[in-house]
């Protein structure tokens, strides 16, 4: 599936410089002077989720986990150990905050853009008190043995304790900050005039710690103001990442977000 997406995209962008002309002068108004160059920021607030798959071995998780470094060791970390002590599927959500600088090159409808993303998360586990549970039955043999056999009063005691521990700890937020380097196709509907609706596609690539690299795809659709000099738009934007922890399978985390900024044709 990964693949056709980055195919498609791939064929977008050489589809682009194919078709791609030169801005004829002729058409742009004196009220809205356009160049081919623009740079552009961008601030917007996303929702973000994960869904983990639950069951492993969590002495193997936590010797991994000492090979993760970084910034965002810990919030990793914390996903994959819960994810791994959890009998079932762990899903985090949480909201995003967006900071973006691109540069577009856009000779006619055509063009492609690149630059940076950074975005903080603050991601939450959804309550799971039961399934927290489970995987605390483990813990049974290790109870005092009397004459008559396990103390089953002090084994309850104990799975409830620790399963309270588990869940509030699970609950704790997790914080993760990543930066990408995008580089996008780009078409525009309208580039001459004073509404101009537009479609984005492209891919990214960054560092999510040491040893955790970090590849997206994305779409977005928009909408630009021309005014003298410059613009004014607005975003909506659907991504799918993946963080591969080194040792670790890929973490998918999808994604939606609202963006408002404005550029400048140089």
């Amino acid at each position: 599936m990964e693949k056709n997406i980055f195919i498609l995209i791939l064929l977008f962008f050489i589809s682009s410089n194919l078709l791609s002309e030169e801005i004829e002068p002729e058409k742009v108004t004196k009220d809205r002077k356009q160049t081919n160059w623009s740079i552009q920021t961008s601030l917007g607030k996303g929702n973000s989720e994960i869904e983990m798959a639950g069951g492993g071995d969590p002495l193997l998780t936590l010797l991994l986990l000492g090979g993760l470094s970084g910034s965002n060791s810990s919030g990793l970390g914390t996903i994959l150990l819960f994810s791994m002590l959890g009998s079932d599927s762990s899903v985090y959500k949480g909201e995003s905050y967006q900071n973006h600088f691109k540069a577009e090159y856009k000779p006619k409808y055509w063009g492609f853009q690149f630059g940076m993303s950074s975005g903080s998360y603050d991601l939450q586990q959804e309550a799971d008190p039961f399934g927290n549970a489970i995987p605390l039955l483990f813990f049974l043999p290790a109870q005092p043995v009397s004459s008559s056999g396990y103390n089953s009063g002090q084994a309850f005691a104990t799975i409830l304790l620790l399963s309270a521990f588990l869940d509030m700890a699970s609950q704790t937020p997790v914080s993760l900050s990543l930066t990408t380097f995008d580089f996008a196709a780009t078409l525009h509907v309208t580039p001459f005039s004073l509404f101009d609706p537009y479609l984005v596609a492209g891919i990214g690539i960054g560092s999510c710690g040491s040893k955790c690299t970090l590849g997206k795809g994305f779409a977005k659709l928009g909408l630009r103001l021309n005014l003298t000099g410059g613009f004014l738009f607005l975003e909506g934007q659907k991504q799918i990442s993946y963080l591969k922890p080194a040792g670790f399978d890929a973490i998918e985390m999808e994604e939606t977000m609202g963006l408002f900024g404005f550029g400048l044709y140089l």
